[in-house]
């Protein structure tokens, strides 16, 4: 039997009332409910909002509004994100992503579907109805890593979007990994285990340690940005890998695949416990990863 227990979410039918309620309350703009941009999000054409110099601040110095996120509320809509939570120790419960994550996932339109198990993961991974998938990494049991391999290398070949998560003491048979070999080749992996806890700011070198790059999409909106509590890094870098920040400890912690070919767009960050609901408030966390989920669907954001 696969690993992980069937349960699931999906944004349609809520978790309880109070989700329905929420999702009920997502404005979604005219222009995009008919615009035949379902499975070809490359078509459509977003704007964003750079915030004034005066705009209010949230505690990390960031702009505090959701209009400076990288895509307007309900803008992505009805574009459908596949998350697999394969980590569920700790407090990482289903309950707890759908209170916090999933709360901005809705925000924006997204229709998105979450599940801890590896056959359900797979089986809606090769449907064709999602444009964008998280991997928040786990162990892989060995009889279903070569599924799995192919299924990942499909699904980026089709170009989809694919948000891989690593965390600290990283094993090369979890499922980030397995992802990033099938796509990268055989020699591409996370390991190790840093601290973290720090801050990183925006900079024109990605490269310099504590620091992102200030003009990527993804950091639409971001003037301070936690790096994780203890974090992994790639053992190598690949040139088709972009790094977008350094860790306060000098190693790679965001890295991108945005390359202008038929494959999808890749995102790698090193530290999935910024989604854990103790870790989600912190600078710049939910907005990065809303921009990451959205410049993944491949549409065009314009100024």
């Amino acid at each position: 039997n696969a690993v992980g227990t069937k349960i699931r979410y999906t944004s349609a039918t809520g978790y309880s009332n109070e989700r329905k309620s929420y999702r009920s309350q997502c404005t979604v703009p005219a222009s995009y409910k008919d615009d035949g941009c379902a499975k070809e999000p490359r078509k459509r054409v977003v704007r964003r909002i750079r915030p004034p110099k005066d705009s209010p601040l949230d505690l990390f110095g960031n702009p505090a509004s959701s209009q400076y996120d990288l895509a307007q509320d309900g803008s992505m809509y009805p574009f459908r994100v596949l998350i697999g939570k394969f980590y569920n120790g700790e407090s990482f419960t289903l309950k707890s992503f759908i209170q916090h994550v999933g709360q901005i996932l809705d925000q924006k339109g997204f229709d998105w579907y979450i599940t801890e198990n590896d056959d359900d993961f797979l089986e809606k991974l090769s449907s064709g109805d999602y444009i964008v998938a998280w991997i928040i990494s786990n162990y892989s049991p060995p009889e279903v890593i070569e599924q799995f391999s192919a299924a990942i290398l499909n699904y980026h070949n089709s170009g989809n979007g694919l948000f891989l998560f690593g965390e600290n003491d990283i094993n090369s048979l979890d499922k980030t990994n397995i992802a990033l070999q099938a796509i990268f080749g055989s020699e591409y992996l996370l390991e190790g285990n840093t601290p973290g806890q720090g801050t990183l700011k925006p900079s024109t070198d990605p490269l310099t340690s504590g620091h992102f790059l200030q003009d990527h999409l993804i950091m639409t909106g971001i003037e301070s940005l936690y790096e994780g509590i203890t974090i992994c890094y790639p053992r190598a870098q690949h040139s088709e890998l972009q790094v977008l920040a350094t860790s306060t400890n000098g190693h790679s912690c965001i890295l991108s695949r945005g390359i202008d070919d038929s494959k999808g767009r890749v995102v790698v960050d090193v530290g999935f416990t910024k989604l854990f609901e103790e870790y989600w408030n912190t600078a710049g966390t939910g907005r990065y990863v809303i921009n990451v989920s959205c410049w993944l669907t491949g549409v065009n954001f314009i100024d």
